[in-house]
């Protein structure tokens, strides 16, 4: 199986292509591959971004490796990693030339005092975390500190085009992933194709293919089989991604009050004759008033806050455990359990 980046390559408006597929489809071994022929082509370079500086070295280092055991490197061609640059060089001459760049978003500061030339294609890989991993994180305002990097790697002039793209490359782990809600994307569409943003940002949400053979005929999915994690690795299916509890607010229900938390303000409407709470985004205007934050700047919780909402989040937690809680997406009801659970949700 190889990811089509012919066929994505061709929606030519977009700024940034968000693909999100199961594993070892080509995502990332035909984008390298395509970094190469741009440089072939017309000396393009491209850049690729970790999300921390200790990854660097392991991402460089075995960067064109596996294009190599497959003999797909370009005959006559001979590269190497260098000090956050990947260099090529032709048969018989004696010059190393950069195609790549490699930074780290956690120092992006730094790379202010870097010169990117002539880049085309940015790409930033595993842009969404397994909730699971316990070594990374989303860093603080993550897509605000991409979008900073990304400037300074294509330093546009107003008014002069640009040819440079942005490749985000993930899998299935994390419907919570903060790239999602930057996006626009508020809710996870059908596999295929997705535009948003007047067409600036094209989102891939690739169908699973030959799932049951790559169950039955691999290792790992032998291991998995049977386990939640089976529908992640092979079929691109969010965990999250489940109707379970989700559901349009009833048309007797009315405005009760709204909680923000981490930048998120949860609209909560009562339908006390059907014994029901819903949840949504969604608050009156003219509302605000009876919208209650409970995170300091420092997102961490302001339990003064907390104490002061008492009988309503007693209320919540009452109806949660009677499920008695419906939300208007999978998103929203993740992002609301979060919040619950600082008040011993489990």
């Amino acid at each position: 199986m190889f990811y089509d980046w012919q066929k994505t390559n061709s929606y030519q408006k977009a700024d940034i292509y968000f693909i999100v597929g199961d594993r070892g489809i080509g995502k990332t071994y035909g984008l390298r591959k395509q970094c190469i022929l741009d440089f072939q082509k017309d000396g393009s370079r491209f850049v690729e971004i970790c999300r921390y500086a200790s990854e660097l070295g392991d991402v460089g280092s075995g960067y064109f490796s596996k294009m190599e055991e497959k003999g797909d490197f370009p005959e006559g061609w001979t590269w190497k990693y260098e000090t956050n640059t990947l260099k090529i060089m032709r048969d018989g001459s004696d010059e190393w030339e950069v195609i790549g760049y490699l930074v780290a978003l956690t120092g992006q500061q730094k790379a202010k005092k870097r010169t990117f030339a002539n880049v085309r294609r940015i790409i930033f890989d595993e842009v969404v975390l397994d909730r699971n991993d316990q070594y990374h994180n989303y860093l603080k305002n993550e897509y605000l500190q991409l979008a900073n990097l990304v400037s300074t790697i294509l330093r546009e002039e107003v008014g002069k085009p640009t040819k440079g793209k942005l490749y985000l490359l993930g899998n299935a782990c994390d419907l919570l992933c903060p790239y999602f809600e930057a996006l626009g994307i508020d809710r996870l569409p059908k596999y295929g194709y997705n535009q948003y943003k007047n067409k600036s940002v094209l989102f891939h949400y690739t169908e699973p293919q030959n799932v049951k053979e790559r169950i039955e005929n691999t290792f790992v999915g032998r291991m998995l089989a049977g386990t939640s994690e089976q529908d992640v690795v092979f079929s691109n299916k969010f965990k999250e991604n489940t109707n379970d509890y989700v559901a349009k607010k009833s048309s007797t229900s009315t405005y009760y009050f709204g909680v923000a938390y981490n930048g998120i303000t949860f609209g909560i409407w009562k339908d006390f004759s059907a014994g029901m709470i819903y949840v949504n985004k969604k608050v009156p205007k003219n509302a605000e008033s009876s919208v209650w934050s409970l995170t300091t700047k420092d997102n961490a919780i302001d339990f003064n806050m907390a104490r002061k909402t008492e009988p309503h989040l007693k209320l919540l937690l009452e109806l949660f455990y009677l499920d008695g809680i419906r939300y208007d997406t999978p998103k929203t009801r993740e992002q609301f359990f979060e919040m619950l659970c600082f008040f011993g949700i489990r």
